[in-house]
């Protein structure tokens, strides 16, 4: 299967934090990253906005396509990709997003600058105007892996 810039990576881990997003979510997914160059990912861990191998994920990992990202679209997606590196990840959202699915209570949030996961890459898709996750303003793992916009072609 060849996979394309743009696709999204759902990871589903095995470590403890990986069980633990697992849990209050109930998800199989457990981490977000996209593919934007051949076998090259970008991604946000709690080192934050950084590069990563696409294999570091192999057997851990689906693989999500948007059929509304068009071709000329899907060229932006390393610049805009790029753009994000080094920005810091986002411990605090973690916070509200465990309110919201543990609590099932949505708390007020301003993100800026910094990113986790699957806001990431939800905000580089509402840059070229496709909104992954719609009423949702900081998708999940889960969010994304239940994206009616996105459709499994494969795993890692």
């Amino acid at each position: 299967m060849e996979f394309l810039v743009g696709d999204i990576i759902l990871v589903h881990g095995d470590s403890l934090i990986s069980k633990m997003i697992s849990g209050v979510e109930n998800s199989k997914y457990t981490h977000t990253a996209g593919l934007v160059r051949t076998n090259e990912l970008i991604e946000s861990n709690w080192n934050g906005v950084q590069w990563q191998a696409l294999d570091y994920y192999s057997g851990n990992a689906d693989v999500f396509r948007c059929p509304m990202l068009t071709n000329e679209k899907r060229l932006l997606i390393p610049d805009l990709a790029i753009k994000e590196l080094h920005n810091p990840y986002d411990y605090e959202l973690l916070g509200v997003q465990l309110f919201r699915y543990w609590l099932h209570v949505k708390l007020p949030y301003s993100e800026g600058k910094k990113r986790e996961c699957s806001t990431l890459w939800s905000r580089i898709y509402k840059e070229l105007e496709i909104d992954l996750c719609p009423g949702v303003e900081f998708p999940s793992p889960k969010d994304l892996g239940n994206s009616e916009l996105l459709y499994k072609v494969g795993s890692l």
